[in-house]
């Protein structure tokens, strides 16, 4: 298989001073610019930094317990009214303002194309500028997890929990009847990410390719292709809820999260590097702008490509 290499354009990096930065916890906080950060009040006891569908979990969770006081470090901005995220048709045309901009090298499997490499650079990460289809994955690439870390938690049949606590299934916004294109027996219907099928009845191009389905016995029709067998020919699910895009930001960070007093969300803001506390094993502050924020525990949860930023 041909390999690529993601690039990406190089961030200039100022000089740092070392402050230490802590934050009042009086009010939802939601904060633009690093220059917004107060610089007395009580320290935080977790970091996290990146908000995708890691680390908005991670900041939502830790911040149920009213005890523990949060920030979320996200180097793009927010999601909030941003249309081309909102209405899952404009999935396509969000500014490149919300993207890392990334591309491959020229790859020779590809007639020595670059082509683009998208990665989320705003609140909710690649959730929140992603095609939207919602795809759990093969019962065999979990149970293969499991066998290849000798963690059977990673199991299909055990991991089915997690997945149910993050999915809310909802019906079309078009209220259309979906009878016989998906299984309720696996969905759940409480979680925080939204799921459901299209607003549009099938087009005759589905009902085409179904139809073909029953002509042969390769790609037979299936069900729901959330169930742990993707194989076949089925109708698509989307991270849509109310006819508008559902993603880890609106999911995990929504308003009723948003207003916990123990949680700072910090947008538009690189975390330049991570700091130890002398010791060389843990991980006490990061370091933001022109200034270092400390904490009790620092949680990273970025994706692979292009670190360190």
């Amino acid at each position: 298989m041909a390999r690529s290499i993601v690039s990406t354009q190089s961030i200039g990096l100022a000089a740092f001073s070392l402050l230490a930065i802590q934050l009042p916890l009086v009010n939802a906080v939601f904060l633009n610019s690093a220059s917004d950060l107060p610089t007395n009040a009580t320290p935080f006891d977790f970091i996290v930094v990146g908000s995708g569908p890691g680390g908005a979990v991670v900041a939502s969770r830790l911040s149920e317990n009213p005890q523990i006081n949060v920030l979320l470090v996200e180097a793009g901005p927010s999601d909030e009214g941003v249309l081309e995220i909102e209405i899952p048709a404009f999935a396509a045309t969000a500014p490149k303002t919300y993207e890392w901009n990334t591309t491959t090298v020229p790859v020779p499997s590809l007639n020595g194309r670059s082509v683009e490499f998208r990665r989320g650079h705003v609140l909710g990460g690649g959730s929140s500028i992603n095609g939207l289809v919602y795809t759990r994955g093969s019962a065999e690439l979990y149970d293969g997890w499991a066998r290849m870390t000798g963690d059977n938690g990673w199991s299909w049949e055990n991991i089915q929990r997690y997945i149910r606590k993050n999915e809310k299934w909802m019906h079309p916004n078009s209220r259309r009847n979906v009878s016989g294109e998906f299984n309720p027996a696996v969905h759940t219907f409480n979680g925080a990410v939204s799921a459901s099928l299209g607003n549009e009845p099938d087009y005759l191009f589905d009902r085409l390719g179904l139809d073909s389905a029953k002509l042969q016995d390769e790609f037979t029709f299936n069900l729901d292709m959330n169930s742990g067998n993707a194989l076949g020919l089925g109708f698509t699910q989307w991270t849509v809820g109310d006819g508008q895009r559902s993603s880890a930001a609106t999911g995990y960070l929504n308003a009723t999260v948003k207003a916990r007093p123990n949680l700072t969300i910090l947008v538009n803001t690189y975390v330049t590097r991570v700091l130890s506390d002398g010791t060389g094993k843990n991980i006490r502050k990061v370091e933001i702008g022109d200034r270092s924020t400390s904490t009790v525990d620092t949680v990273l949860s970025h994706n692979g490509w292009g670190k360190p930023k």
